[in-house]
């Protein structure tokens, strides 16, 4: 698929220590970085949504590219710097509605999105099931949801070292597989991609799956 849209690097705010934002610029490493949005993109295809939401946005990268896909686009994340993230917004043209607030508490009506994506975000949970059930909750019947999670092996672990960026062993609270289980108790998984595509599951690098609300 074609290259996706993210800020311009100038204006874009780092959130916290596990923001990955600015490998999104670095020379190669931004291909990897990159990779990730784009596996999310693919398997939300060429749909458009009546509300979608970035749920854990960070930084923001990914917002201008789902913002062309959304009639009324949301965020939600823990993190204080939701003036810094629409600022970034603004600049780039984006309308979205950011707030701070849990993933596993997120203060939205039930039923209220047809979409959902959430990349690179739920290893991080400490409540891996009460984060499902909250998505869950907020999801249409019959509405996606995209979850982006990286694998847990010795290469990715090289990578976060090579990165910089906090011991994945430090920071990770769930692993692939815990959840692809816990979405899959919630939700219909119709996709699944990983990269390296042709990789085996116990050595890819990041993992994106598909999943419909019933």
């Amino acid at each position: 698929m074609t290259a996706i849209r993210i800020p311009n690097r100038s204006h874009v705010t780092m959130t916290g220590e596990t923001d990955p934002i600015r490998y999104h610029y670095q020379p190669i490493i931004r291909y990897f970085m990159n990779k990730r949005l784009m596996m999310g993109a693919e398997l939300l295809g060429g749909r458009r949504f009546r509300r979608l939401l970035d749920a854990g946005y960070g930084g923001g990268v990914f917002l201008p590219e789902l913002a062309s896909r959304a009639d009324a686009l949301y965020g939600i994340d823990l993190h204080p710097h939701v003036e810094a993230v629409q600022r970034m917004a603004v600049l780039e043209g984006v309308q979205v509605e950011l707030r701070q607030g849990s993933i596993c508490q997120t203060g939205f009506p039930d039923a209220f999105f047809d979409g959902v994506v959430s990349i690179s975000v739920l290893e991080f949970v400490d409540d891996l099931d009460g984060a499902i059930d909250e998505l869950a909750r907020i999801t249409a019947p019959g509405g996606t949801l995209v979850l982006g999670f990286p694998g847990e092996n010795a290469l990715t672990t090289a990578g976060y070292r090579l990165a910089r960026t906090p011991d994945p062993r430090r920071v990770h609270r769930a692993t692939y597989e815990d959840i692809f289980r816990a979405a899959n108790r919630r939700f219909t998984q119709r996709r699944m991609v990983k990269f390296p595509a042709f990789a085996p599951d116990r050595l890819a690098l990041f993992f994106a799956g598909e999943f419909e609300r019933g």
